[in-house]
């Protein structure tokens, strides 16, 4: 009966060629591992950045369009996370009928004027717009015409506004002080 150790694994075949010490073998894998694993992640990070394009901020005097769009710096941008009424929509306050697009872009205007607004695309529309958050002196406008009121939290883009939608409509703010066909409904063919 042979008595050495390596017999049962390697039956017969004679003792294992001799080995590097295992604190060298430990070192040269970890180092390849290291480098593998440092490939693979600058890849991932090159990968990332081509699957996202850069979106540099949109910044200077606004134009107002309507209650959620906006022109800055020659680019039409769209209010993230909002939808305020389109400018021929009416809604019915008690005793009359308003023009809440119309005062809806009022609202806006007054948000914006004398101060450049700052905007932070997200998104792309299909029919062209960027999508942004976008801010004067500091303030969020989306969030602005939210909480007056004169824009709804558009829930199929963003919840970030939900909250803000429900202290207005507590308030009874803008639309909220009377009865109204939701923007997006309005806008259906």
């Amino acid at each position: 009966m042979i008595s050495a150790p390596w017999y049962n694994t390697h039956r017969g075949a004679g003792p294992p060629a001799p080995q590097e010490p295992a604190r060298r073998r430990l070192k040269r894998g970890v180092r390849g591992h290291d480098k593998v694993r440092g490939g693979l992640a600058l890849l991932a990070a090159v990968l990332a950045l081509a699957a996202v394009p850069a979106r540099a901020d949109i910044t200077g005097k606004a134009r107002v369009i309507d209650g959620h769009t906006v022109e800055v710096a020659g680019r039409r941008v769209r209010l993230h996370g909002i939808h305020a009424p389109a400018l021929d929509q009416t809604c019915r306050w008690p005793g009359r009928t308003i023009d809440c697009g119309t005062l809806a872009k009022l609202a806006l205007m007054d948000l914006t004027a004398g101060t450049d607004v700052v905007c932070r695309p997200r998104d792309r529309d299909p029919d062209g717009p960027f999508v942004a958050v976008c801010f004067a002196d500091g303030f969020d406008i989306g969030r602005n015409m939210v909480h007056t009121g004169w824009a709804l939290a558009y829930r199929a883009q963003s919840t970030v506004y939900v909250d803000t939608e429900e202290t207005a409509r507590k308030a009874k703010r803008g639309m909220w002080r009377g009865t109204f066909v939701k923007p997006w409904d309005w806008r259906r063919p």
